[in-house]
């Protein structure tokens, strides 16, 4: 396979909604923060590959997520919603953006692991391998623009560095 590079959304991505559920914080969001434990096993996965973040988050939450998760040494770059000049995803600018900032090449093979479809739609189209994270199952027919769908954010990542 040629460069493989693993590009991840952040917030319900790289952490599960199971785990730290939005009705639970979203009226005490500084409560998160608190809870939000480190992931070594996490941390250990990411080792083994080249890997970026790419999140509709601003830069302090994910500066916040990424030091309490012990993994933003794992990345090797990081684009987030303060760079995008009012688009988001799913927006292909915002796409091309990251392209551009993580000095994307048309022979890396991009695997781009996210937990709402409508923002791999766009990633599909750019010819990036799309990896939906379904935390509670809830996808019954796989749209033909996601190439993996898993449960966890851990069996995503050793199916994909396993892959020649």
């Amino acid at each position: 396979m040629k460069n493989k590079l693993l590009i991840f959304d952040l917030d319900q991505t790289l952490f599960s909604p199971i785990t730290y559920p939005d009705e639970k914080y979203s009226k005490n969001f500084a409560r998160f923060y608190v809870d939000l434990k480190s992931d070594i096993k996490l941390g250990e996965l990411l080792k083994h590959s080249t890997n970026y973040i790419f999140t509709n988050a601003n830069q302090e939450h994910m500066n916040v997520c990424l030091k309490k998760m012990r993994i933003k040494t794992r990345f090797k770059d990081f684009i987030y919603n303060d760079l995008y000049k009012g688009s988001y995803k799913p927006q292909k600018d915002v796409y091309e953006l990251a392209i551009k900032k993580f000095k994307l090449k048309p022979t890396d093979t991009v695997f781009f692991f996210e937990d709402l479809k409508e923002n791999l739609k766009t990633a599909h189209g750019l010819g990036w391998k799309t990896v939906l994270l379904d935390h509670e199952k809830k996808v019954k027919k796989k749209p033909s623009y996601i190439d993996y769908i898993f449960d966890n954010i851990y069996d995503a990542i050793t199916f994909v560095q396993k892959l020649k």
